[in-house]
């Protein structure tokens, strides 16, 4: 679960949804049965300048991190578009979070930081 923008977004039943978060109406962004066994997101806003922050954050273009199938993807929290990001190394992880631009996770008990513009990551 994440905030992008001004909606809340959860993945449940395989699906990708953008919740309202003052009525609970919600969107199912692209299609259903993409995100089965999902095991963690993140979201990330930028701002007009560029600048990024984590989750929480309200406006800018919303981009959600999901882990899955051992693999990140980043998804365009509009269209609900992805793309896979490197490949399937994340086998362990159990959690990421943004901060700053960045994306932090935790994989095997190890620690790792993932640059928000390279996608490289460092343990």
């Amino acid at each position: 679960m994440g905030v992008s923008g001004t909606s809340l977004m959860v993945a449940q039943a395989g699906a990708l949804h953008a919740v309202n978060p003052v009525d609970g109406t919600y969107l199912i962004l692209g299609s259903v049965g993409a995100w089965t066994g999902h095991t963690s997101m993140a979201t990330i806003s930028t701002s007009r300048s560029g600048s990024t922050s984590g989750s929480g954050s309200g406006g800018g273009d919303g981009t959600v991190y999901i882990l899955q199938d051992e693999r990140l993807w980043r998804v365009d929290a509009t269209t609900g578009r992805y793309t896979g990001l490197g490949t399937r190394v994340w086998k362990n992880t159990t959690s990421i979070a943004m901060a700053g631009g960045t994306i932090l996770a935790m994989e095997s008990g190890r620690f790792y930081v993932v640059d928000g513009i390279t996608r490289a990551y460092t343990p």
